[in-house]
């Protein structure tokens, strides 16, 4: 949910090796030669950049499938040419309830994985290595036919489709200076001054983290009252702090040379003298922390995060329509359908939803009533983060 249309990739999986596989295959160059020119080149870049775990023949026996079906639809179809047409028909082929097999799979799902994921891994081979002779256009909407049939929920937004609206400067203005962030950002700039001492590596020492965190009021983890020994070592173990750092320093509000920090080149944008520039900072700066806000933690392995972050985005996405999100979204009536691993799982991920709306919340960025609504004031910035999380989310 809520990833732009004009994500140029599909994601992919690994194929998961159907029952019907287990039947055992045929070499894919003896049953399709005319295709060898283009899969031989492919295993060899399967198994030099995909990491599918040594699943590259099953990668390559799918693809065989798509392009043997692609072909028999249309004789004139070209292996290096799609169309989205073409991917149609591959899923045409696939027995609803039918007796006859036609792609041979037992269940329509494994097309999915089996099929349309190393379509998708083909796909982006012909183009990577400039073996794709079709347009660009072409190339992008075969990409995203992939990516609707493999997470057809990826498309229910088109977030360039959202109605933004137009602010006044002065009030979007007012409304950023007191988000948050910007206050904090505000006390830093202050607390810097003229120049603080920094380490080696360019992050603040003990000392002036303690300090520093005092003046934000972000807590950090120490023992007794005022041991700075066993205070966090580095900003990066201060993950709040980390991300205030992170986003000074990519604004240039603060620079790092000789042993000390001051502030940056970005601060005279920051300090509001020419009205458009401090206006495309702040919204930048909000923009940047409401999409970390959305984005998974960097262990992250998935599941429960990536539907989490899919949903909540939604929920955000739907405050520019006229219709948006009751906070008590979920149906209870689903619920009891479900086994109780199901239930757990589902009621993990929307736990991880409502604290991610929460934390939005604190932020300034939502407010949370009997729907999610976001401030008119900043949903020029909301939206700009929404886009960086999609792209985020698409490119991981």
């Amino acid at each position: 949910m809520g990833r732009k249309k004009h994500v140029a990739k599909a994601k992919t999986n690994a194929p998961r090796g159907s029952r019907r596989r287990e039947r055992g295959r045929s070499s894919v160059a003896v049953r399709e030669p005319e295709f060898a020119n283009v899969l031989g080149p492919f295993r060899d870049w399967l198994r030099a950049e995909a990491e599918l775990d040594g699943h590259e023949d099953l990668a390559v026996e799918g693809a065989l499938d798509g392009l043997r079906v692609m072909r028999s639809a249309d004789p004139r179809f070209d292996e290096t040419a799609w169309k989205a047409a073409d991917l149609d028909s591959v899923l045409a082929a696939v027995p609803l309830g039918g007796d006859e097999e036609q792609l041979g799979y037992e269940d329509p799902a494994e097309v999915l994985g089996d099929v349309f994921a190393p379509l998708g891994l083909l796909l982006g081979f012909l183009f990577e290595t400039g073996r794709w002779t079709g347009t660009e256009q072409s190339y992008l909407v075969c990409a995203e036919t992939i990516d609707e049939y493999l997470e057809p929920d990826s498309g229910l937004i088109d977030l360039d489709a959202l109605d933004v609206p137009e602010v006044e400067q002065q009030a979007e203005l007012a409304a950023l200076a007191g988000l948050p962030v910007v206050l904090q950002l505000d006390t830093l700039l202050t607390w810097i001054g003229t120049g603080r001492p920094v380490t080696g590596e360019g992050t603040l020492g003990q000392q002036e983290l303690l300090e520093v965190t005092r003046e934000l009021g972000v807590a950090v983890e120490s023992g007794e009252a005022g041991d700075v020994d066993t205070l966090a070592q580095s900003v990066a173990e201060v993950s709040e702090f980390d991300l205030l750092w992170s986003v000074a320093e990519d604004a240039e509000l603060v620079a790092v040379a000789d042993g000390t920090v001051t502030r940056g080149t970005g601060a005279d944008a920051w300090s509001g003298q020419d009205p458009g520039a401090r206006l495309e900072l702040l919204r930048a700066v909000a923009a940047r922390v409401f999409a970390e806000t959305m984005l998974p933690p960097a262990d992250d392995d998935g599941h429960p995060y990536q539907e989490a972050d899919d949903l909540a985005m939604a929920l955000v996405a739907a405050a520019f329509t006229d219709d948006p999100a009751e906070v008590g979204f979920v149906d209870g009536e689903a619920l009891a359908d479900l086994s109780d691993d199901e239930r757990r799982a589902f009621e993990e991920t929307v736990a991880l939803v409502k604290e991610t709306m929460l934390d939005l919340e604190d932020q300034g960025f939502v407010r949370i009533g009997e729907t999610y609504t976001v401030p008119e004031p900043v949903k020029p910035a909301v939206h700009w983060g929404l886009v960086a999380a999609a792209d985020a989310l698409s490119a991981e």
